[in-house]
């Protein structure tokens, strides 16, 4: 048996457990993306939905979606957002991120996932999403894909946190 790879006959039972992004460093990986008033930002793994209430709250994206596998924390988030008045731009949903298969829909990701699932939901950005689109992750890298640029950022709390961009080339020009 090779543990190195995933048995499509028995696939891995992901157990998540939930760390949230700071929203001051939420709001450097905006900066870094360039939220735009056109942007729709998406969030896989999107937790309590910081990563989305965010970017169309105070940066002014046009609207944004996420996905998560724990039904009480999109709950959580739903709720967060209707608090917000953000209810109406923001849609959320109740799935497991390694079934993604398209986000062209987004012109923005923010991400905060284990290498291990970036390695997995990169390919899918990578193919999906147009030319143009950025994608921000805190800490976590996306397989092979290097990133356009890496920063650190020190954190109101104190840490440094790095965060990574990747700017979406032409089909075929942005390979590792």
């Amino acid at each position: 048996m090779d543990v190195r790879k995933e048995d499509p006959k028995s696939r891995d039972k992901i157990v998540v457990r939930w760390a949230p992004t700071p929203d001051d460093i939420v709001d450097e990986m905006c900066k870094l993306g360039k939220v735009t008033k056109e942007d729709v930002v998406c969030d896989l793994g999107c937790g309590d939905g910081r990563m989305l209430l965010r970017p169309v709250q105070k940066f002014g994206a046009r609207r944004a979606f996420g996905i998560d596998i724990d039904p009480k924390v999109i709950e959580a988030a739903r709720k967060n957002a209707k608090e917000a008045g953000l209810a109406d731009r923001i849609d959320l949903r109740v799935g497991d991120i390694r079934e993604v298969k398209d986000v062209s829909d987004a012109t923005l990701v923010l991400l905060y996932i284990s290498d291990e699932l970036g390695a997995k939901v990169g390919p899918v950005l990578r193919k999906t999403l147009k030319p143009g689109s950025r994608v921000v992750s805190h800490r976590f890298h996306l397989g092979d894909w290097k990133p356009t640029r890496t920063t650190n950022v020190t954190g109101k709390d104190g840490d440094e946190y790095t965060l990574h961009l990747w700017v979406v080339g032409e089909k075929g020009k942005d390979k590792p």
